[in-house]
């Protein structure tokens, strides 16, 4: 499987944290948000990456810099390109002209960490073979400030359906790379990646299911205080975070 980190923005949100810093490569407990993407990948048996880059990119590139046995691709958006936009040319600088047969891949925010068991891998569903996009979500809290999405039965709608759940998305995707060709976007368009699944929602080639363990959203200023206060974030895998970084760092 291969797989994107979306990486790209303004540096805003985070204050005084991004001043010089982009917001991937603050840390929490020694570890950086992209370290622990890299961690989740690699257990996902991800081979490839693609990342987006905006404010203060070159931080980002020199930081992959540091792991050479890494197959990273850096999709570097002058101007913020938005979600879809970033990835859809992202997929097209480095995997239009691909003969790999691999056409799914993974999306991953660094904005939300995940602490999946340790047996999960996402995939697409087997009984869905006309999902081209396959979300993970969770139900939305009372009173939450989450745009609204809707699951039934396995599929994600953006208004309500009787019996439906509310939900929001916790930023894991998995799409298959022609779920793009749906839309009239061309390369270094700005868009965001609710067009393309509104799209499919109406299609009915977007599902979802609920991501069942904790999936800590870090993307504000105020989220990201009261995380850095927090002891053992990590939850006693620090040190094998750690031991996988090096282990790439040393190209073994």
């Amino acid at each position: 499987m291969r797989g994107f980190i979306l990486a790209a923005g303004f540096g805003k949100r985070m204050g005084i944290f991004t001043q010089n810093c982009p917001k991937p490569l603050l840390e929490i407990d020694g570890i950086k948000l992209l370290d622990y993407s890299l961690y989740l990948l690699k257990n996902w048996k991800v081979n490839e990456i693609i990342t987006n880059t905006h404010y203060l990119s070159k931080q980002i590139e020199e930081y992959f810099a540091n792991f050479p046995s890494l197959r990273v691709h850096i999709s570097y958006e002058q101007s913020i390109l938005g979600t879809g936009g970033g990835i859809f040319t992202g997929i097209n600088r480095y995997w239009a002209s691909s003969n790999s047969s691999d056409d799914e891949f993974v999306v991953i925010n660094p904005d939300t960490v995940l602490f999946p068991k340790s047996n999960f891998l996402p995939q697409f569903p087997e009984n869905q073979h006309d999902s081209l996009s396959h979300l993970y979500l969770k139900a939305t809290p009372y009173n939450a400030n989450y745009t609204n999405l809707f699951w039934k039965d396995g599929n994600v709608y953006f208004e309500y359906l009787k019996d439906s759940i509310p939900c929001y998305y916790i930023g894991l995707s998995l799409f298959k790379i022609h779920a793009f060709d749906l839309l009239d976007q061309k390369s270094n368009e700005n868009f965001e990646l609710g067009s393309l699944w509104r799209h499919l929602s109406k299609e009915g080639k977007l599902t979802g299911e609920f991501f069942q363990e904790d999936a800590i959203d870090i993307g504000e200023k105020k989220l990201f205080d009261e995380i850095l206060v927090q002891k053992d974030f990590f939850k006693g895998k620090k040190q094998e975070i750690k031991y996988f970084l090096s282990s790439i760092e040393r190209n073994l």
